[in-house]
């Protein structure tokens, strides 16, 4: 939230509906009548069907094995930072 006050600063609109969009998904994931495991399963459900859908993809032809590439690690980088998210906010 620090990184993105400060580009608050220059990008102004952008990193203010960022900012947003990540208090509202931490008010819902961390809501008391929220259960924490079933919120984890969904999100490693959602993680394996985008994996998956990168996989049909390319076996189609519809992207080529660099796109795939970049999306898998842009999924695997999400899939850490929620994790790591998740071991700050349950302390």
């Amino acid at each position: 939230m620090a990184f993105l006050k400060e580009k608050d600063i220059k990008s102004g609109v952008e990193a203010n509906m960022v900012r947003r969009f990540y208090r509202t998904r931490h008010r819902r994931i961390h809501g008391k009548d929220v259960n924490g495991d079933i919120v984890y399963q969904m999100f490693l459900r959602a993680f394996h069907s985008e994996y998956e859908l990168i996989q049909e993809a390319l076996g189609s032809g519809k992207i080529d094995s660099s796109l795939a590439e970049k999306l898998q690690q842009r999924i695997s980088i999400d899939e850490m930072t929620y994790l790591q998210n998740t071991e700050i906010f349950s302390n």
